[in-house]
């Protein structure tokens, strides 16, 4: 029996900048297990926007919205890091799985808030590192080796939401080089998730 796939929401992904352009939804669409079904930007016309520009179905100017909607079964917010809190709270609130940029919140506490609901829910969560698309970045793992690039990220794809990966990982310059959205972390992270029921 084929497996459904597992429908994600993206906030913060313009169609123009940003990494939710750049790294979020292209690793999603390679993987044949997720489908973006929805969008959410500040702005209904950018919204409308990125929709038409990736061919995502749903568009939102209103996380509160798009977190509660019933095709969307995992949130990934890429906005900037003061409302990674508020924003995840919702979605994990809403029942949702999340991905989350890295960091994970403003705060520690913040973090341990998100963790704790997660953990208290049975959701899946995980952290994703946006710095492995950046060229710079790249090319310094290029440099670096591999070997040292492949060892690095098992540790920081393995890392649960508590507090930053990049403690987690070994500090910021190996958590810089990889990166939770990678297609193998992902699958990872979520291949014990069972699609909600709709």
């Amino acid at each position: 029996m084929a497996r459904e796939k597992i429908r994600v929401g993206i906030i913060g992904a313009n169609a123009r900048y940003g990494w939710g352009r750049s790294a979020q939804i292209p690793a999603l669409k390679a993987l044949p297990e997720f489908e973006t079904t929805a969008i959410c930007t500040s702005r209904q016309e950018t919204a409308d926007e990125a929709a038409k520009h990736f061919g995502i179905p749903l568009a939102f100017a209103h996380p509160a919205k798009m977190v509660n909607h019933s095709d969307v079964d995992l949130v990934s917010i890429c906005v900037r890091v003061p409302f990674h809190h508020q924003m995840g709270m919702a979605a994990l609130n809403a029942g949702k799985h999340l991905v989350c940029e890295w960091p994970l919140a403003a705060t520690t506490e913040q973090a341990a808030q998100m963790h704790q609901l997660a953990a208290g829910k049975g959701l899946h969560h995980m952290v994703g590192l946006q710095a492995r698309g950046a060229p710079a970045i790249n090319r310094a793992r290029d440099l670096s080796g591999a070997a040292t690039a492949s060892c690095c990220q098992r540790a920081a794809s393995l890392a649960p939401i508590t507090g930053t990966v990049s403690t987690q990982a070994g500090g910021w310059g190996i958590a810089s080089v990889v990166s939770a959205l990678d297609q193998s972390a992902i699958r990872l992270a979520f291949s014990t998730m069972v699609p909600m029921p709709r």
